[in-house]
């Protein structure tokens, strides 16, 4: 084998290797984005709840000063 065809070779590996390093990285971002998701829909329930549970102990006029509130900040 020439050192031409050596480095023919050598530079097919690397090339090989590269796009299996780069379907990883997305693989890696793919899952990323995956996890943040399902934490954000965790977090939302959470927070969905802890607030009904509030609201459940308010008095009827401050419930509604709340909602009130709520729908100028948002």
């Amino acid at each position: 084998m020439s050192t031409e065809d050596k480095i023919k070779d050598i530079d097919e590996r690397i090339l090989k290797l590269n796009n299996k390093i780069t379907d990883l990285e997305e693989t890696k971002i793919n899952l990323i984005i995956l996890k943040r998701e399902i934490q954000m829909d965790e977090t939302k329930q959470t927070l969905k709840s802890a607030f009904e549970e509030t609201m459940k102990n308010l008095d009827e006029e401050t419930r509604q000063e709340v909602y009130n509130r709520f729908e100028q900040w948002n």
